[in-house]
């Protein structure tokens, strides 16, 4: 069942995670203007643990000087469903990257906390380094590879928790070859160590963004995200279709 599942996730689907791992797209941006300020919000229906629909509001600042950039991250949902809370979820994401050679191989530092109420996820923190490779990059597309050390602490509503040290995996495809139209398909694996094939996690996400007029823009994403061992009670399978208008300005 778990094999079928992974399939799936990896197979027919491409929130956050596009949001933090495709800034590479952004860097004809950052070229002239060292700030980069982005702000989304929008309406989500989701299925999986949360049945509901659901408000999301998520920003992004990103900051370039020289070969270092420095990006900080946040996302949070709030959803209802027959006039009851259903969803209440948090996450923030600070990375600092440096460019080894441009196109070609950055370091990353990272540090990331999330909240999710209704996966009784009370708290996760989880720091980590590793390297960014651009397997191929022009001015119309790039496909980038990150490999990461990322050691992480969990609490859970169920009394759960603990350290663990986790390899994060993720492919990002990028299309960067219009002003009005881009998208980004990303894959994340992270497995931990010390239980490969048993403690995994597997996250796809497909965003495609649509110009309408200057800095704003129509964007959808679709998110699958897989969790090999959720406490019990909570289904390993979440999937989320948003829909978002996003402001954008460089300065």
């Amino acid at each position: 069942m778990r094999k079928t599942v992974l399939f799936i996730v990896l197979t027919f689907s491409a929130a956050l995670y596009g949001i933090v791992d495709t800034e590479s797209k952004y860097s004809n941006k950052l070229k002239d203007n060292p700030w980069l300020f982005r702000l989304g919000g929008g309406f989500t229906q989701r299925s999986g643990n949360s049945q509901n629909k659901q408000i999301d509001l998520d920003s992004v600042v990103i900051y370039k000087v020289s070969k270092s950039q420095i990006l900080l991250a946040n996302d949070g949902s709030y959803g209802f469903a027959s006039g009851q809370t259903n969803t209440n979820r948090f996450f923030s994401y600070l990375k600092y990257t440096y460019e080894m050679k441009e196109n070609l191989l950055s370091l990353e530092s990272f540090s990331q906390i999330e909240f999710d109420e209704f996966k009784g996820l009370l708290f996760r923190g989880l720091m980590g380094f590793g390297v960014k490779f651009f397997a191929y990059a022009d001015d119309n597309y790039q496909l980038v590879l990150r490999v990461a050390h990322m050691p992480e602490y969990e609490k859970y509503s169920n009394g759960e928790k603990g350290w663990a040290q986790r390899l994060s995996n993720n492919i990002i495809f990028s299309y960067i070859g219009s002003d009005i139209f881009s998208g980004d398909l990303v894959l994340y694996y992270q497995p931990r160590y010390d239980r490969w094939t048993d403690d995994y996690r597997v996250a796809s996400e497909l965003q495609v963004s649509l110009k309408i007029i200057e800095h704003l823009s129509f964007r959808f994403s679709y998110l699958v995200s897989f969790d090999s061992e959720p406490i019990e009670g909570v289904r390993s399978t979440d999937s989320t279709i948003k829909n978002s208008l996003v402001l954008e300005f460089a300065m």
